[in-house]
């Protein structure tokens, strides 16, 4: 374990990286630093100069920009891209017990393959739910900053429990 004073100093060179590296020495195994770690993440790049898919809160991000952008479109002319968009937040986060009921017993599931609780990742829920609150600054006082902050809200309450 490293002393207080290199961990002081770490922090006052704005290393923060490297001040969790010093309280446990796993982190470098996640994040691959060193001189080490680097050249090996260089090399598995170029091996693979395929694009890599987009990470699970870039994803979130990506369909409540697409959500917004539905309900500015179509909002000024019909109250239902209201409701249509909380449909959709709904069916995105689901819903407590008795909506949509009845549920098949026994939980869990048989197959894990079957269960529509499986693909709700929290990662891509916390995205959205962080896109939507930034959509909610955007927006003076009135229905849409009301509306996107509800939702973020809502996401984030879905992916943390």
């Amino acid at each position: 374990m490293a002393s207080a004073h290199d961990l002081a100093r770490l922090l006052t060179k704005g290393d923060r990286l490297g001040f969790f590296a010093h309280l446990d020495d796993r982190l470098w195994e996640i994040v691959g630093g060193g001189p080490q770690g680097w050249r090996h993440r260089l090399e598995s790049v170029a091996l693979n100069p395929q694009p890599l898919p987009p990470e699970p809160p870039e994803i979130g991000q990506r369909v409540m920009l697409a959500m917004a952008r539905g309900i500015i479109v179509v909002g000024g002319r019909e109250e239902s891209a209201v409701h249509a968009f909380w449909e959709d937040l709904e069916d995105w986060c689901g819903t407590g017990w008795p909506r949509r009921w009845p549920f098949p017993w026994p939980d869990p599931w048989p197959d894990p393959r079957l269960d529509p609780r499986a693909d709700r990742r929290p990662e891509i829920l916390v995205g959205a739910a962080l896109t939507a609150t930034a959509l909610a600054a955007r927006y003076p006082e009135g229905e849409m900053r009301d509306l996107f902050d509800a939702a973020g809200q809502r996401l984030m309450d879905a992916a943390l429990g």
